[in-house]
């Protein structure tokens, strides 16, 4: 005897009738093996001509030293400075933060922008 199949996906009708609550994004934070990396800016920004800080906080979380770079990724005619690497050297289970002047384009407006740490 054949197995019943059905001609509607349930699982996608449920997904349609009955959406599950999602954010919109996912927090600014990553991990990778024992470093742990997040992004702190301002929520918001009233003017595309003043420079804000985003600070990128890094977390080791290991047993070792962790020696690395650090630099923004910003969308074009966005500027960070440091522009380039930022030398991160973590003790075991310490944190440190690095900050970054950040100055969005001129013709920036409302909307969302990524910044992202590498």
């Amino acid at each position: 005897m054949k197995p019943t199949r059905f001609s509607c996906p349930w699982a996608v009708i449920a997904a349609v009738l009955f959406p599950a609550v999602a954010p919109a994004f996912d927090p600014p934070v990553d991990t990778a093996g024992p470093l742990r990396v997040r992004i702190e800016g301002p929520d918001e920004i009233t003017r595309a001509d003043t420079p804000l800080e985003v600070r990128v906080i890094a977390d080791n979380l290991g047993d070792r030293s962790i020696d690395a770079a650090v630099r923004l990724g910003l969308i074009d005619g966005w500027k960070s400075e440091p522009a380039g690497d930022v030398p991160l050297a973590l003790q075991p289970k310490a944190t440190t933060k690095l900050a970054f002047q950040v100055r969005p384009a001129g013709d920036s407006v409302s909307g969302h922008y990524p910044i992202h740490a590498f």
